[in-house]
């Protein structure tokens, strides 16, 4: 709380603001020398006049300085007693007035003089009730002498007005008093409210400040835990496209699982940040949702067949067609709820059910329901089921593992898209979750995605592109330049930006992958240097390559004179899609994939393969997964024969990378080479190259299948009796 000299101060602060009672006094003592002009000794009212012209002079000169000065709260008590002195003067000179009641007989001259000090001991309420020392002072010099004259001049009518007078003062007191403590009161409660609103903004920075620490501190570890992952995924991919043994294999498939399941950790982190600084950006994109959902289950399947349970898809003929939102999100959401519910379902069964609510002009409501006969929730759990790192109770992360950031990312995705969630649950016999959302109707028929270059339009160039490396982890420079050489491309590496600038000052290049975290000159300054330079150097495409992934990274970049962002660990495809995007010329392995696949068709089945899952999986679990694989084969061939008559080549992408991958899982050696050439000829645009592949995945389709019946699904015939 504020002390006596903050009061006293903000009190002065109030009567020297207020120039009323000054200005009041020299206009009211001009208009009664004028009064009593004819009555009274003209040179003792024009010596009254005088001494009132000074005085309220000299008061105008202190209030000037103590606006100009603005003293503390300590020098406040000697500003008060002036300011006091002041008004006593003046109280003293209008208490002359009094000597008006003996200096003339007549009654009209002497009840003005009394109205006029009565007048001016009210006005003094409005001029100096906030500082009650300058009031008492002003009113007992103008009051006091009043009373005694009028009491002491005799009659009763006189006796009566210097009673009255006197009670007059005391009231006027008492109510100066009143309004001087509301005054106080006020100065204390604005004094407190200030002192809260700093507290609150010193919250506030505090807690701004904790954001800031736990974005840099997430920002920060996001990076570093980002580059030296990006060297095992990388170095990892490369071991995986040489000719290794089956259990090789196997081993280096189980690294690059292993690494992808701790990727999607670290962005599940990310996410859970980007939410909760309100940065995260949701498209509104056209899309078949049966064919999301359906993506969705497929995707899951290998993980449910291992397990031995079923996955039912159950979508409402209602509910199929086209609609405008966001897929990404959506497909994240429904992959945390399905994959949860395979997770925690040791047996039985996981059923997905989409279905129709209704349609209004605000479009279609649709309602997903997962439902499981899994290990369930207990009623005490479901309050905190949605809460950061909360699972149904700490043996969960040991059994199941995960983060528990799965269903709370899921939430509030939901709540972005619009939507509602929630669960259904009884402990040992399974749970339901539904999702229901409102989506807009397709307001058109899908566009063909635009194309890069085709194999026919690059396969002749004359020259291969130049691409500048700027990277100062000896690692990562291995991987890119491998990756890069493998696809192409013409590669230099520089350590810094201070030397990527000097490379391009002295050579042609036709892009430049930029690390941002570089010593002496960093990707950013060396950005802005090179979009300085001239000759059209100046331009050159410039794509950041980082681990820094946090918010907002990639508009920091584009601002800062980038054309595009990949995130390290860096997708291989997503990678080389953008050089060949911003070179202008795509990949050899993408313009080459049409006629790879028929120099030399590679075997039908690869035995051992499957031969070594045999020996490491209990053979009912074994028998699940190859016919798991044979039925998600087969549809995932009809979703790319459907796309690839449409000319859609964006679509088939992720069914002819699952199909390459899986199929080399099962030994099917024919297919997984197949499968990898239509996703490369389909990231490259290569029309003509996808259509024939998916003929030879076709043709090789059944022989495929029936090779791996043949030798792993053919019933074992019984020992002879001894």
């Amino acid at each position: 709380m504020p002390d006596c000299q903050e009061i006293r101060r903000e009190e002065l602060n109030v009567v020297f603001r207020t120039p009323l009672a000054m200005l009041a006094s020299l206009v009211n003592g001009a208009f009664c020398a004028g009064v009593l002009w004819p009555v009274l000794p003209r040179p003792l009212l024009l010596g009254w006049m005088l001494a009132l012209a000074l005085l309220t002079a000299a008061r105008a000169l202190l209030r000037h300085a103590y606006l100009a000065r603005r003293p503390n709260a300590a020098a406040a008590g000697r500003w008060g007693a002036w300011f006091t002195a002041g008004a006593l003067l003046s109280g003293a000179l209008w208490g002359a007035l009094a000597a008006v009641i003996p200096l003339t007989d007549d009654p009209l001259y002497q009840s003005f003089a009394v109205m006029v000090m009565a007048g001016m001991a009210a006005g003094g309420i409005a001029g100096l009730a906030a500082y009650l020392p300058a009031l008492y002072a002003f009113l007992a010099p103008l009051g006091l002498p009043l009373v005694p004259v009028l009491l002491l001049h005799g009659g009763s009518a006189y006796l009566a007005t210097g009673a009255m007078v006197a009670v007059f003062l005391a009231a006027v007191g008492v109510m100066a008093r009143g309004l001087n403590r509301s005054l106080a009161e006020n100065i204390r409660l604005r004094f407190a409210t200030a002192r809260l609103a700093d507290d609150l903004a010193g919250a506030r920075d505090v807690a701004e400040a904790a954001a800031r620490a736990k974005d840099d501190f997430l920002a920060h570890m996001s990076h570093e835990i980002r580059t030296p992952m990006n060297g095992i995924i990388g170095m990892n991919r490369l071991l995986l496209g040489t000719r290794l043994e089956a259990p090789q294999r196997v081993y280096a498939e189980a690294v690059d699982n292993s690494a992808k399941a701790l990727l999607t950790i670290i962005n599940d982190i990310l996410d859970v940040a980007k939410i909760e600084a309100g940065r995260i950006t949701l498209e509104s994109i056209d899309f078949d949702l049966d064919s999301l959902v359906r993506d969705v289950v497929e995707l899951l399947q290998p993980r449910a067949a291992e397990k031995r349970i079923a996955v039912v898809l159950d979508i409402d003929s209602a509910a199929r067609g086209r609609f405008r939102s966001d897929p990404t999100r959506l497909r994240q959401v429904l992959l945390n709820l399905i994959g949860n519910a395979v997770k925690f379902t040791p047996a039985g069964e996981v059923r997905v059910r989409l279905s129709r609510e209704g349609e209004s002009e605000g479009g279609v409501q649709m309602r997903f329901e997962i439902s499981d006969t899994g290990i369930g929730i207990p009623a005490e759990a479901r309050a905190r089921l949605f809460q950061k790192f909360s699972q149904a109770d700490g043996s969960i992360t040991r059994r199941f593992g995960g983060t528990g950031l799965g269903l709370v990312i899921s939430r509030q995705l939901v709540d972005l898209l619009g939507g509602e969630i929630g669960v259904e649950s009884e402990e040992g016999k399974g749970s339901r979750f539904h999702v229901v959302l409102r989506l807009a109707r397709a307001a058109s028929l899908p566009a063909a995605p635009p194309k890069p270059a085709k194999a026919e339009e690059v396969a002749g160039a004359v020259r291969r592109a130049r691409v500048l490396v700027a990277e100062d982890d000896h690692t990562n420079q291995m991987i890119t330049r491998a990756l890069l050489e493998r696809a192409g491309y013409a590669v230099e590496i520089v350590d810094n930006g201070l030397d990527a600038i000097a490379a391009i000052e002295r050579d042609t290049f036709d892009l430049l992958l930029m690390d941002v975290q570089m010593p002496q000159v960093d990707g950013l300054e060396a950005t802005r240097r090179i979009r300085a330079l001239g000759d059209g150097r100046g331009r050159l495409p410039i794509v950041a390559i980082t681990a820094h992934a946090m918010i907002g990274a990639r508009q920091e970049y584009l601002d800062g004179g980038m054309n595009d962002y990949v995130s390290k660990p860096f997708d291989v495809d997503e990678l080389l899609t953008a050089v060949g995007h911003w070179t202008g010329v795509a990949p050899v392995r993408a313009r080459r994939a049409a006629g790879a696949a028929k120099s030399g068709p590679p075997p039908i089945l690869n035995e051992s393969r499957l031969a070594e899952l045999a020996r490491t999986m209990p053979a009912p679990a074994f028998e699940g997964l190859i016919r798991s694989w044979m039925s998600a084969s087969a549809a995932r061939l009809d979703r790319i024969d459907s796309y690839i008559a449409a000319g859609d080549l964006g679509a088939p992408q992720h069914d002819a990378h699952d199909l390459g991958s899986s199929s080399g899982n099962m030994g099917a050696s024919r297919m997984e080479t197949l499968g990898r050439s239509l996703e490369r000829a389909c990231r490259a645009g290569d029309v003509a190259g996808a259509r024939a592949l998916a003929v030879e995945l076709r043709a090789a389709l059944r022989p495929s299948l029936d090779a791996v019946a043949a030798r792993f699904l053919a019933p074992v015939p019984s020992a002879p009796a001894p």
